[in-house]
Order: structure tokens, then sequence, then C-alpha cells
């Protein structure tokens, strides 16, 4: 039996050379991996922590292991057996006695914003090999957004007050590193930080006498887990025919969490009209329907905007929904940042 020392997370080779004399050979000899004794499958790689791979040539075995997970014990027994011959006789067998060396990662990693307040905390890593000494106490390097702000012994910080985290971001990226002796584990996590929706709140048609058109007016609310920050909104308009036109318009900041966002959309004719506004690349998109009747199924006509606002274009509405004069897409603040 031969010792090898495996390191969690690497890749070890281990390779042996057959010789299959005295009977007919095969095209290549049969092989078996086996670990603590049981033949490998998915489901012992998966219990032991292993990834392995095995092939076999003419005259030589070579089995890869790479330590993937949380091992039972750090320490293993891998054999192969291999069969040269068209009949099962013997097997040629090979041992190797495997010490698994170093550190899983951190576990339980969590972000808590209460009040405010952010607080990382993570579990110290569950796997220490035995050639660690008892004393020595884990050092955790800290990074947030690839920014290393501490190192620290304990197994929480608090991430308030710092310039590598923007409110405006809709992502805080965390990545922990684990150092004891020379060994290194390193456990990265992602967590969601300024998330905004978009809620319907209206929609309305007014048709244009002269024009014989109708415009559509949405009203939104934009709504975020920390305040509104500058937003580019997507919006699309997909016409039933083949047709979808795009465009673009901004939100603007504010220091509150919500705002009341009006856009109108110009030069409708009748037919039904698939709207979808998305801000900021989120996948919180605001999707629904517009249904333009025939000029004929009109009743009541009125010529409730000024001819200058009907265009074929997509354009914000000229007042705020406050009736202050306002521009862009004339944000009226609803909700305040506690």
């Amino acid at each position: 039996t031969e010792i090898v020392f495996v390191s969690l997370g690497t890749v070890k080779s281990l390779s042996h050379t057959v010789s299959c004399d005295g009977c007919e050979l095969r095209s290549v000899p049969r092989g078996y991996f086996l670990i603590n004794g049981n033949f490998v499958n998915s489901e012992i790689e998966e219990e032991f922590g292993l990834k392995t791979s095995f092939s076999v040539t003419e005259d030589n075995v070579t089995v890869a292991v790479v330590v993937t997970g949380l091992p039972l014990s750090d320490r293993l027994w891998i054999g192969v057996e291999i069969f040269c011959c068209d009949t099962y006789t013997t097997p040629i067998a090979k041992n190797w006695e495997i010490f698994i060396l170093g550190i899983t990662s951190v576990e339980d990693v969590n972000l808590s914003n209460d009040a405010g307040v952010r607080v990382l905390s993570w579990s110290p890593p569950s796997f220490f090999s035995k050639d660690i000494l008892q004393k020595e106490k884990p050092v955790y390097n800290i990074l947030v957004n690839g920014a290393s702000i501490v190192n620290t012994t304990n197994t929480s910080v608090s991430l308030n007050n710092l310039s590598v985290i923007s409110n405006c971001s809709p992502t805080i990226l965390i990545d922990i590193i684990t150092s004891v002796g020379n060994y290194r584990s390193s456990k990265n996590e992602t967590f969601r930080n300024n998330v905004c929706i978009t809620n319907l709140i209206n929609k309305t048609k007014i048709y244009d006498l002269t024009e014989g058109k109708f415009s559509t007016n949405i009203i939104f609310q934009y709504l975020c887990s920390i305040k509104v920050c500058s937003a580019t909104c997507l919006i699309s308009i997909d016409y039933g025919n083949g047709t979808i036109s795009n465009d673009s318009f901004q939100v603007l900041p504010s220091n509150k969490k919500s705002v009341t966002v009006s856009q109108i959309i110009n030069g409708l004719k009748p037919g039904s009209y698939t709207i979808e506004i998305a801000c900021n690349s989120t996948k919180d998109i605001l999707n629904f329907t517009i249904i333009v009747p025939s000029n004929d199924s009109i009743i009541h006509i009125n010529s409730s905007l000024p001819h200058s606002f009907i265009s074929t274009t997509i354009s914000s509405v000229r007042e705020g929904l406050d009736g202050i004069g306002s521009t862009s897409s004339n944000i009226v603040d609803t909700s305040p940042v506690t």
C-alpha cells in the first residue's frame, strides 16, 4: 500500500503499471475502482466527497482523485483491481492510502440588514485536517465587491459605511478567504442589495379627433428596497403584426423608496398592443396589453390632448402628477426612506 497526501480541491493523479503476462489479452484490460472497499459509483463519490476518473491502457492504469466536498474522514483507502484476461481470474491489485489535507470553506454565510445595519456572518469550516494544531485559529479575509476590508478571527463583521457598497447597486459580492497555517479555502456569495420592482397603477386611452389616433397614459410605481436611483427604463411595443418598436426613458433619482412615473405613448391605431417596460435590466418586467377600438366603435369623441402631443413616438408627460412642472419621467415621491 502506497501512502499519498491529497489537498482539498486539488487533483491528485495515481498511476500504476500493469504487466499482463501468461494469458490471452483482451483488447484493453478490465479495471475496477474502489474507495474503502466499495466499488465506485456516483453515490459513493458523493458520500466520500470525491470526484474520480479511471482509465486503463494495455500496460498502465491511471486514477485521478479530486476532493470536492466534505470528506467523511481525513483518511481513505483507494484501490484498483485489473483483470488482464478474457476470463475472470485473480485480479492484479493496487492500493493507496490517502490522507486528506487542508480546510473546507466557511458555511452558512448570511448578510442581514435590520434597520439599515448590515452585518455579515458565517460559520467556521467544518473540516480541518489533523496536521493543523488545535490552537491555530482561522483568519478570515473579507472582500466586498473585490476590495479587502478586514482580516479577522471573528465570525461576523459590520458592513456599514463602506465606500465599496453603493445604495444604488442591485447586488453585493462577498468573498471569504479562510487561512489556517499554510492552508487556504474560499467561499463566494452574491446578495441582493437595492432591489427595485414596478407596479402598474393605471392605464388610460385618449382619442384625438383630428389625427384619428389614440394615446395611452401609463402610470406605474417604481419601488426600491433602499432608495430610488437613476434608472433607464426600456419600453417595447409589439404591434401584433410582426412589428416591434423600442425606446427608453429615464427615472430620476430620489431619496425616497418609491416614485410614481407617468409615460405617454402616442399615435396608436386600432388594434391590440403588448407593452413591456423593464427598468435597469431588472427581471421584473411590467407587461400588459392595450386594446384600441376602431373609429366606428367610438361613441363619445373628445380631443383631450393638445395636438402637439400627438406623434408616433414615445414621450414623457410635460407636467408632474402633483401639478408641478417637471422633466424626464416626471416623478412624484410617494414614500419616504425609513
